[in-house]
């Protein structure tokens, strides 16, 4: 559908590219009601170009708002929306109008997005198969092989409702078949075609070698019996197993909201450090985070009386009263399958602070070396010497930057995991 300024409601800028015009608000909030030769239902496509008036970015000064951007009603909404700890693109299914439940969404939780700046978003499904695609300049929002569970629509619709505020909008287009690759290339010019790689965790983002600054051994457990882990701290129903030189983790609990769980190194650790170990799934769905320079807010031990109990629930580390950095390396949930990035965040706060690609694919039975590296203001993240993660701490955009502290091993309530060879080391002169 190209989108003209039909009545003084709204006017028309240049659009994503020559040829192609953009429609906005010409003052506050406005809606628009398109039809479609088109039904989409529980097969279907959705394609527009969004232009963001300026750069989002989270942080202690984010602004923070949630804008609706379109509709089909009663069947799924998409929204944009900029808060403290991230910015988010989303679009939700409604699975029954009274109370506006959701099911089948795709989420782009990314820091920050570049602006002002022209956009596409593309959406694929059929919800009988569990196919549900999302796409940002052509660039996967999730992994697509990983399907969801089968949901249901209520019926098909030929209008979709546009909200124009402060965004401007571009050819929209409605499907009722789910779109080829060929087909979104085709919308999406090479000048846009994969510029936002950085932002969804895909790419390629090289090699990560420590070699020459890693210094003294500070730290080493094999991991491989109970005795190395005597005192380890564990918090929530940690189940442990030791087997053929592993440790194995999982939940007391899998099937229940409070079955996560966190398994604490006993020691604290300088604020520049280089941890290595081994890793290995054993279910395909959960989820694996690694928290580190962990502190209480006022620099506390993080098991200091005067602090909350934790027992797992993920709130009480991220917006508790312990400061951490922590970095999700395998992510592939039931409610959120084929997630494609790994993400740092850094608390108190819960601040999405970098993304970068999920390197252990899910269902992976391989064995995988990680490599955790603080140095001064710098974090990186590798999987099998090639980097996953990279962050620089300004000590302004999330707060001052974090010194030494804990390390914790964590997983979601779903999650069976191996572990071996943790080794901690200080960081020396190149």
């Amino acid at each position: 559908m190209e989108l003209k300024a039909i009545d003084g409601r709204f006017k028309s800028i240049p659009g994503p590219y020559r040829g192609r015009e953009g429609i906005i608000s010409a003052g506050g909030l406005q809606t628009l009601d398109l039809e479609s030769e088109k039904f989409i239902g529980a097969k279907g496509g959705l394609m527009l170009w969004v232009r963001l008036d300026t750069t989002y970015q989270n942080g202690i000064d984010a602004e923070v708002f949630e804008t609706k951007l379109l509709e089909v009603p009663e069947l799924f909404e998409l929204k944009f929306s900029c808060a403290k700890d991230s910015v988010n693109i989303a679009l939700q299914w409604y699975e029954g109008l009274k109370y506006l439940v959701y099911s089948s969404p795709i989420w782009t939780l990314i820091p920050g997005i570049p602006g002002p700046a022209w956009y596409h978003l593309a959406f694929r499904w059929d919800a009988d198969e569990g196919i549900f695609e999302g796409y940002l300049n052509g660039t996967p929002m999730r992994i697509p092989e990983e399907k969801l569970k089968a949901w249901k629509v209520k019926e098909a619709k030929n209008m979709v409702r546009l909200y124009l505020d402060r965004f401007a909008v571009s050819s929209v287009k409605l499907l009722d078949e789910p779109f080829g690759i060929d087909e979104l290339c085709t919308e999406v010019p090479n000048f846009y075609w994969g510029s936002v790689d950085n932002l969804l965790g895909a790419g390629y983002h090289g090699t990560l070698s420590l070699e020459n600054v890693k210094g003294k051994l500070l730290y080493e457990r094999e991991l491989s019996k109970a005795s190395d882990v005597a005192e380890w701290i564990a918090e929530g129903p940690v189940k442990l197993e030791f087997e053929d030189g592993w440790m194995k983790m999982d939940s007391e609990r899998p099937k229940g909201p409070k079955g996560n769980i966190v398994y604490w190194c006993d020691r604290d650790f300088p604020e520049d450090f280089i941890a290595e170990w081994e890793f290995q799934c054993i279910s395909h769905y959960g989820l694996c985070i690694v928290f580190f320079s962990a502190k209480g807010k006022n620099n506390e031990d993080i098991f200091h009386p005067s602090l909350d109990k934790r027992e797992g629930i993920f709130s009480k580390y991220h917006s508790g009263d312990i400061n951490c950095y922590h970095i999700s390396y395998y992510a592939n949930t039931p409610n959120c399958p084929g997630r494609s990035t790994s993400n740092m965040r850094k608390n108190h706060g819960c601040y999405l602070v970098a993304t970068g690609p999920i390197s252990i694919p899910p269902g992976s039975k391989g064995i995988h070396k990680i490599t955790l590296a603080k140095i001064g203001p710098e974090v990186q993240l590798g999987i099998d010497g090639e980097r996953s993660v990279k962050f620089y701490d300004d000590g302004k955009t999330y707060g001052p930057v974090l010194g030494g502290g804990k390390i914790g091993l964590r997983q979601m309530q779903w999650m069976i995991a191996k572990y071996r060879n943790f080794r901690i080391y200080e960081v020396s002169s190149p």
